[in-house]
C-alpha cells in the first residue's frame, strides 16, 4: 500500500486507524466486563446469567456504537473547512465502519468466551488475507477510494463469516439491570483500556500534534513495526485470558492464575528478540528497496522496534491485575507514563529531534512501564 500511497495520503490512512482504535471504546467499557464475566459464568455454569449478559452488551453496544459514529460524522461535517479532503471522505466512510466492527467485536466476544480458538485462528487468517490482498489490488488500480471500499466490503464479510457460525442469535433486549452491573464493572476497564490504548497510541498524536500527516506517514512504518510484535503477545495474551478467567471462576483463588501469567511471559520473553532482531535488519533493507519515499521513518523505526520489547512484555500481567480488579493501580501507572512520555517528546521536539526524538521519548515511555 505504501508503494502506491505517498507519505501525506498514507499519514490519513494512520490517522483513519486512530479512529478505529479509540471507537471500540464506545460502549462505556460493558465489551471488557462481558469479557471478564463469560468466562467466569461458563466457569460456574450460570447459563441463565449468560444469557442475560449477551443481550445486554449486544443492544447497548449497538446503541453506542451508533451513536458515536453519528456524533464523528458531525464534528467532521462541522470542521470540513480545516481538514485534509482525504480525511473528511475516510472519517465519513468509516464511520458505518465503527458500527459495523463493533458488531464484528460482539461475536468475537462470544467465541472467545467459549475458548473457540480453532475457528477464531482461521477467520483471522482469511480476514487478514482478504484485507492484505483486497487493500493492495485496490490501492494499485483505484487508490485511497479503493481502499475504503475494501474496509467496508471486507468489515461485512466478517460479520457474515461470524454471525454463520455463533451459535446464539443476537437478541435485541436492554435489561437495565445487567447494563447497570456491566457499567460499574466495565467503566474502571473503559479508564484503565484507554489509558492503555493511550500508551500505544501516544506517538502518534504527538507526531500529529508536533509535526503533520506526512511525518505521520513516515513514522508508520514504526507503527507497523510496534504492532507486529505486540500481534504476538496479543494473540498469546488472547488465547490465555479466558482459560485464565474460568480457572479463578472455579477456584476463586488467584494462585489459580499464577502459571497463565508466569510461563507465557517466560516463552515471550524468549521469542521476542528473535522477532526483534531480524526486524531491525531486514525492515530497512525491505524499505530502501520498495518504498524508497518512506526511507525518512527507518531512524525512528529502529528506536521503536527495540523498545516495544519492553511494552509488549507487560501483556499477562496487565490481565492478571485486571482480573484483581486492580484498575486503579493500572490507570495511575498509565497516567504518569503519559505525562512522563509527552514531557520527554517536547522537550526532544523544542530540540528539533523530529520522528527520532518522540519515538525516543515513547521508547523511554515503554521502558519505565515495564520496570
Amino acid at each position: 500500500m505504501r508503494r502506491w500511497m505517498d507519505p501525506s495520503t498514507f499519514g490519513v490512512v494512520a490517522t483513519l486507524n486512530l479512529l478505529v482504535l479509540y471507537s471500540s471504546f464506545s460502549d462505556l467499557g460493558t465489551m471488557r466486563a462481558a469479557e471478564v464475566q463469560l468466562p467466569y459464568l461458563h466457569g460456574r455454569g450460570d447459563i441463565q446469567q449468560i444469557d442475560d449478559v449477551r443481550e445486554a452488551i449486544f443492544s447497548f453496544n449497538l446503541i453506542t456504537s451508533v451513536t458515536f459514529s453519528i456524533a464523528v460524522a458531525a464534528w467532521a461535517v462541522y470542521v470540513q473547512s480545516e481538514i485534509n479532503d482525504y480525511l473528511f471522505m475516510g472519517v465519513l466512510v468509516y464511520c458505518v465502519y465503527f458500527i459495523i466492527n463493533q458488531i464484528a467485536s460482539y461475536y468475537i466476544i462470544l467465541l472467545r468466551s467459549t475458548q473457540e480458538f480453532v475457528f477464531l485462528g482461521k477467520y483471522i487468517f482469511l480476514t487478514s488475507f482478504l484485507t492484505g490482498v483486497g487493500n493492495v489490488v485496490a490501492v494499485w488500480f483505484f487508490g485511497y477510494i479503493g481502499f475504503l471500499t475494501v474496509t467496508i466490503v471486507v468489515a461485512l464479510l466478517q460479520v457474515a463469516t461470524l454471525f454463520s457460525h455463533v451459535r446464539c442469535r443476537p437478541i435485541f433486549n436492554i435489561n437495565p439491570s445487567v447494563v447497570k452491573i456491566l457499567l460499574l464493572s466495565g467503566l474502571p476497564m473503559l479508564v484503565s483500556g484507554l489509558s492503555f490504548q493511550g500508551l500505544r497510541t501516544i506517538d502518534n498524536f504527538l507526531v500529529l500534534r508536533l509535526l503533520n500527516t506526512e511525518q505521520l506517514g513516515q513514522y508508520s512504518i514504526a507503527l507497523m513495526a510496534n504492532a507486529m510484535i505486540f500481534s504476538l503477545t496479543t494473540s498469546i495474551s488472547t488465547v490465555l485470558f479466558p482459560s485464565m478467567q474460568e480457572a479463578y471462576g472455579v477456584s476463586g483463588s488467584k494462585d489459580s492464575m499464577r502459571d497463565y501469567v508466569t510461563q507465557p511471559s517466560i516463552v515471550i520473553g524468549q521469542l521476542l528478540p528473535v522477532m526483534i532482531g531480524s526486524m531491525y535488519f531486514l525492515i530497512p533493507l525491505v524499505v530502501h528497496w520498495l518504498i524508497p519515499k518512506y526511507e525518512f521513518g527507518i531512524a525512528s523505526f529502529k528506536i521503536i522496534v527495540l523498545f516495544t520489547y519492553f511494552y509488549a512484555m507487560t501483556n499477562m500481567f496487565f490481565g492478571f491485575l485486571t482480573s484483581m480488579q486492580k484498575q486503579k493501580l493500572i490507570i495511575l501507572i498509565n497516567i504518569v507514563i503519559l505525562i512522563l512520555i509527552f514531557g520527554l517528546a517536547e522537550i526532544f521536539t523544542f530540540y528539533k529531534w523530529g520522528l527520532e526524538g518522540i519515538a525516543l521519548a515513547t521508547g523511554i515511555g515503554y521502558f519505565c512501564y515495564f520496570m
